[in-house]
């Protein structure tokens, strides 16, 4: 709850620390697109850590994911993070 306020806020380390939760599945459901989503954004505002995450992610995932977390980031970022 408390990562998902402060991501929301546009804190980027609550951002990267989400994307690892939903990655592993600690306390959310395991969603690998959700977890890309939450580290692009960590890596977008600054969270140095979300880029080699990102990174490493990425190569895991289809194309067809990717594209959904890029479109989910993008939609985010719109909504100033509120219910992502």
């Amino acid at each position: 709850k408390w990562w998902r306020l402060a991501a929301e806020q546009g804190n980027a380390d609550a951002q990267f620390s989400l994307g690892l939760m939903y990655g592993r599945g600690q306390g959310v459901i395991k969603d690998f697109v959700y977890a890309h989503m939450w580290v692009l954004l960590a890596a977008a505002n600054g969270n140095e850590n979300g880029v080699e995450v990102r990174d490493g992610a990425a190569k895991r995932m289809t194309p067809s994911q990717l594209e959904t977390a890029q479109k989910l980031a993008r939609e985010c970022v719109r909504k100033k993070y509120k219910g992502c």
